[in-house]
Order: C-alpha cells, then sequence, then structure tokens
C-alpha cells in the first residue's frame, strides 16, 4: 500500500509538469472566467528590431584599439623628374664640349687695336700721324683672352655638364612614404571595429515580441499582459 501511494504521488507531478511544459509550448496564458486574451506583436526595443545586439569588444573595451606606438617617417627614392634621374644637364653654351668661341674677339683671335682704333696710325706730339707702334700698323692686335686661339674654356659648366638645381646633382628625390608620429595598433580579437553581433535573448534573435494581453469581458479592461 505503501509503494502504491507513492507510485502515485509520482505520477501526479509527472502530469504537473507536462501539463506546465504544454502550456508554455502553446504560449498560452490560463484564463479566469470572464476573460479574454489578445495576441499582438511589437518591435523588441532591446534590438530595436534587427534581432542581434552589438556587443563591446571586451579586449579593447570597445576601441578597436590596444596598443599605440611612434613611428619613424620613411621615406624612398624617386627619380628626379626634371634631369631624368641622371643629375646633370649638357651645357647649353658648349653643348657639352667645354669649349667655347670666345666672346671678347667673337672667335675671331684678334680685337680692334684699343690704341689706333683699327686704323693703324696714331698721332703723336711734334711727330704727327705716324704707324701705330701698339698693333704694328694692322689696327689689330691678339686676342688676350684666348690669346689668338678663338677658343677659350667654357667656364660656365664644369666639364661641359651643368649640374640639376632641382635634385643638387643626386638624381633622384628622397619621397616620404610615411609621416613620423604616433601609430595605433587594431585589436586582434575585433579587427578594429569595435563590437561584435550577438543575438538578441530578448526576442531570440527574432526582432519582435510576442505581447499577450488580458481583458475582462464585461469591461473590457486590460486585467495583465505577458510578453513571450
Amino acid at each position: 500500500m505503501k509503494y502504491l501511494n507513492i507510485y502515485a504521488i509520482i505520477c501526479i507531478c509527472v502530469f504537473a509538469v507536462m501539463s506546465c511544459g504544454s502550456n508554455r509550448s502553446n504560449g498560452s496564458s490560463s484564463l479566469g472566467e470572464g476573460e479574454y486574451e489578445s495576441t499582438e506583436t511589437e518591435e523588441c526595443e532591446y534590438c530595436k528590431g534587427k534581432g542581434v545586439r552589438m556587443i563591446p569588444c571586451s579586449n579593447c573595451n570597445g576601441t578597436g584599439i590596444i596598443d599605440s606606438y611612434y613611428h619613424e617617417e620613411s621615406t624612398e627614392r624617386k627619380a628626379c623628374s626634371s634631369c631624368g634621374g641622371i643629375g646633370f644637364f649638357n651645357c647649353a653654351k658648349c653643348n657639352g664640349t667645354d669649349r667655347r668661341n670666345c666672346e671678347e674677339c667673337f672667335g675671331r683671335g684678334v680685337r680692334t687695336c684699343d690704341i689706333c682704333k683699327g686704323n693703324g696710325v696714331m698721332s703723336l706730339p711734334y711727330v704727327g700721324k705716324t704707324e701705330c707702334t701698339h698693333c704694328g700698323g694692322d689696327g689689330l692686335i691678339t686676342c688676350f683672352a684666348c690669346n689668338g686661339n678663338r677658343i677659350v674654356k667654357c667656364g660656365y659648366c664644369s666639364d661641359g655638364k651643368v649640374m640639376c638645381e632641382d635634385c643638387w646633382g643626386n638624381g633622384y628625390h628622397n619621397v616620404p612614404t610615411n609621416e613620423s608620429g604616433k601609430r595605433n595598433k587594431i585589436c586582434d580579437t575585433c579587427e578594429g571595429s569595435k563590437y561584435f553581433e550577438e543575438k538578441c535573448q530578448e526576442c531570440d534573435g527574432e526582432g519582435e515580441i510576442t505581447v499577450v494581453k488580458v481583458y475582462d469581458s464585461k469591461t473590457n479592461s486590460l486585467i495583465r499582459e505577458e510578453r513571450r
């Protein structure tokens, strides 16, 4: 008899548990006498209808950055666009030969005598006109600049070449690739996004919540409501 009573109690408990589970699965509330219910859906206020919530990354506390460091400026060489990377130009005065016509005598090797002005004669006191002793009566003298060679060293260049002033003869420019300054290290966990998506627990990822409202059938006044 004792075991029979225990068995009966166990059966009653099992039936009660099954009844509660059935009510939960059906999502229905127990209605009293004179009550009726109305079911509505509302946007989940926790996830704003998205079904997911943005959770700050715990590794970087939602900043996306876990460390910072100082970065030195780095440069790379870029060929000078003015000289084509050579660093010099051919001299325009001598065409790169380092030799040019004498500008004092215009490349003739001789110039007009300064004493007789090219006449070949000069006037002396008490003598009168006589042959110019400076040029020997030719009216011309050897050019002192080129010594009669007609050609002189250029003087405007070095070995026929003129340095490029844009790159100062280097043929390249140091172009900065990264400026110096503080750099931030991106969080490896969230890859800098700061947040993670997580399914909303309030609406189970549906984005909306079912609201069951129970009314009094006589007065139509709201008695209670349940959110599921």
